[in-house]
């Protein structure tokens, strides 16, 4: 036998038993698990929803030859409106189309200056707007932000004499443009907020041949929406 074969079988034998002597055997470390982030939430499909808004900005009539104007009055009143609308979406993109009807009367209690005195106790009412729109947004965890942009339709009507004396009327189309953000609450039901400007053009008034009212308007509006 070699001499040096006994003392190296001893080292083997230990390294053999040093799994038993540590309490069992030896267990490589798993790599951890991978990171997965969060995907972009899913906002395609259909959609309906309610709206509350607050109109802003005011309102002028008067002549345009002579560049006569009465005093700018506020517009009131608090639409109701119902939406419906179908979004798509690739990545963090989402772009869709939506059809807002709004129910209840914009009125703005338009008052001639001294140099319109044509009428007196007048008022503007603006009712039945539709709105046809797209929007393209961006996905942000709970959160989408969005801009806007359609086709606008309502109908006007100008009195005076505390709405004794109808002195224009007529149904305007014009056009809508806004940004807003909808966020995520669960699976099935979104918030949103949003600002649009309205832009129905002009109205022809009665009284001169160049007598016209033109109409326009802010929108400030929260809703609640339900996604399939």
């Amino acid at each position: 036998m070699h001499p040096n074969a006994a003392p190296l079988g001893l080292v083997l034998g230990l390294i053999a038993a040093l799994p038993c002597l540590a309490g069992g055997p030896i267990v490589l470390a798993a790599d951890p698990p991978p990171v997965v982030t969060a995907s972009a939430r899913d906002w395609q499909g259909a959609y309906v929803g309610l709206g509350l808004g607050k109109p802003t900005g005011d309102n002028t009539f008067g002549r345009s030859d002579l560049d006569i104007w009465s005093a700018p009055a506020d517009w009131s009143g608090t639409p109701l409106s119902v939406r419906a609308g179908y979004d798509w979406q690739r990545g963090r993109l989402v772009y869709g189309v939506a059809l807002d009807l709004a129910f209840g009367e914009l009125t703005n209690p338009t008052q001639p200056s001294a140099d319109v005195i044509c009428f007196i106790d007048c008022e503007i009412a603006v009712s039945d707007l539709k709105v046809l729109r797209g929007r393209v947004g961006v996905s942000s965890g709970r959160n989408l932000f969005y801009a806007t942009a359609g086709l606008a339709r309502a109908n006007a009507r100008f009195t005076a004499l505390a709405g004794v004396a109808v002195i224009g009327e007529g149904s305007l189309d014009g056009w809508t443009a806004g940004i807003g953000i909808e966020r995520r609450m669960s699976d099935h039901i979104t918030l949103t907020g949003e600002y649009r400007h309205t832009d129905l053009g002009v109205l022809p008034l009665d009284c001169f041949e160049t007598c016209q009212t033109a109409i326009s308007f802010g929108t400030a509006e929260i809703g609640i929406a339900y996604r399939w």
